[in-house]
């Protein structure tokens, strides 16, 4: 669980709502605190986050779902600093019901998601949230898929405003990326 104004990044929390969970995505998603198959609840907020290179445990399942808690709404903001919001190498991550926001941050060529592919494609899903791309200056991506093996995109629901650019293939998988809107 995380609660950006309760919560607590350390060992002991994560495991409950309000003062029980972690403060912010970033730590839950790094240092294999989260493992495959797990679900990740995101309490009502809005809060910045900066880059995050999802890092996650073994487990037993495929993707780690990220979602929001019962029927909060969840906003997560490109902090002012950022490089990139999420950088998804190798992995399978379902975001549902998870707003994105760029914070009108100005970030030329960068991107809100990141999917790098080296030796598995990473997959993923974002569904049922609002995706707001609006930056100061520059051409923001929202998705950018890129590497040397080919990865899948789906976005089911979301409603993608002011980007630049939505979607950018690169790299020498482009072609065989699969993206399903």
């Amino acid at each position: 669980y995380v609660n950006n104004t309760l919560g607590t990044d350390d060992v002991s929390h994560g495991t409950g709502i309000d003062t029980d969970a972690w403060a912010t995505l970033k730590y839950a998603l790094t240092g294999s605190r989260v493992a495959k198959g797990d679900t990740v609840y995101l309490q009502a907020g809005t809060w910045s986050e900066d880059q995050t290179n999802i890092a996650l445990g073994a487990g037993t399942g495929e993707a780690v779902n990220i979602e929001n808690y019962l029927s909060d709404s969840v906003t997560i903001q490109t902090g002012t600093t950022s490089q990139g919001l999420f950088f998804i190498n190798n992995l399978e991550v379902v975001f549902d019901g998870v707003n994105f926001d760029n914070n009108n941050v100005a970030m030329s060529n960068k991107y809100l998601f990141g999917l790098y592919s080296a030796s598995t494609g990473a997959n993923v899903t974002v569904q049922n949230a609002e995706i707001d791309g609006t930056n100061s200056s520059g051409n923001i991506r929202i998705f950018k898929i890129y590497g040397t093996a080919p990865s899948t995109l789906t976005i089911n629901k979301a409603n993608i405003h002011d980007s630049g650019i939505a979607i950018e293939t690169a790299g020498t998988a482009g072609t065989n990326n699969t993206v399903n809107i």
